[in-house]
């Protein structure tokens, strides 16, 4: 073709159309849903004779309810970013909505979210989405191992309270035997009266009661020690046994966190690969979870896990 002043001059008009037209598509995104929204939060649509809003997207701009929301959750989530972001259209934009700002910024900022196709697109996200939920049901284990743990100190706190009140009431006592048995017997100048005599066996025999008494409860001082003694031992054990456990959700929640930063998959089978392991992960972890509870509760939960085991089954077959 021979590239004369006219030819030229019809390829620039060309290429300045297209791109006004391309700019007036993008831009079209913002407007409708702002439109859209405006439409809908003030009810317009009855002054056009529509009934409700679902009638007026049908009839009225030819377009599903469904899609008009899509437009109105665009513009009300990427608010003013949404500007820059009309490029990727509006079957990206919507389905990057099912992620939080920060896996969202993320694809947008990367750069995948333009190279993506839309089907890879809407693969990642989903693949996001697991593992955010997997990523919150281990804080939400790891929370109620904290729990567990904070509950036992405080038991124990309160234990060591109530042994160190006991400790001062019998401290008490003791200083009072002593201070009594300091005292001084009176020596009798005159045969004592039958009633005297009375009076001496009395005493006596409190104070044999006293001195048993004593005995009695030094004894029972030394088995609550050693009972005090034997706890703390079992308590210390369980908060091993629990910081161990907190450490080990520790680790998995990083291991979680690295593999989230990986590249996904390139193939179905890997797909396959890392579902099933994900799967035997979560048995695993079911399964050792319930051993801790209470007996009562472990054949209850043994059997509700018992119950979704048979119902992943049924659908293989």
């Amino acid at each position: 073709m021979e590239l004369t002043k006219e030819v030229r001059s019809k390829a620039q008009e060309l290429n300045s159309r297209i791109i006004a037209n391309a700019q007036i598509a993008a831009e079209s995104i913002v407007r409708v849903g702002q439109d859209l929204k405006l439409m809908r939060d003030e009810k317009l649509y009855s002054a056009l004779g529509y009934g409700d809003f679902e009638a007026y997207c049908k009839l009225g701009v030819k377009i599903g309810q469904r899609q008009a929301y899509n437009f109105i959750r665009c513009f009300e989530t990427y608010g003013e970013q949404l500007t820059g972001l009309q490029h990727l259209g509006i079957t990206k934009l919507t389905a990057m909505l099912a992620l939080d700002s920060e896996d969202r910024d993320a694809l947008i900022e990367s750069g995948d979210a333009e190279q993506l196709s839309v089907r890879e697109l809407e693969q990642r996200v989903k693949e996001l989405q697991q593992k955010n939920e997997q990523l919150t049901l281990d804080l939400g284990e790891k929370s109620k191992e904290e729990s567990k743990l904070e509950k036992m100190r405080n038991d124990m706190e309160k234990l060591q309270a109530e042994l160190a009140a006991q400790k001062d009431i019998q401290t008490k006592k003791d200083e009072r035997i002593k201070e009594l048995e300091a005292k001084p017997v009176e020596v009798a100048v005159e045969k004592p009266s039958k009633a005297e005599i009375a009076e001496i066996e009395k005493k006596a025999a409190e104070k044999a009661k006293k001195a048993v008494k004593k005995q009695h409860d030094k004894e029972l001082a030394e088995l609550r020690e050693k009972s005090e003694s034997e706890r703390r031992a079992a308590v210390e054990a369980e908060q091993k046994k629990y910081l161990a456990e907190i450490e080990r959700l520790r680790k998995r929640n990083t291991d979680l966190q690295s593999s989230a930063k990986k590249a996904p998959p390139t193939s179905e089978k890997e797909r396959i690969k890392i579902c099933l392991e994900e799967v035997q992960r979560n048995f695993n972890t079911a399964l050792e979870t319930i051993g801790k509870l209470p007996e009562e509760e472990r054949e209850k939960f043994k059997g509700v896990l018992k119950a979704v085991v048979e119902k992943m089954g049924g659908l293989l077959v």
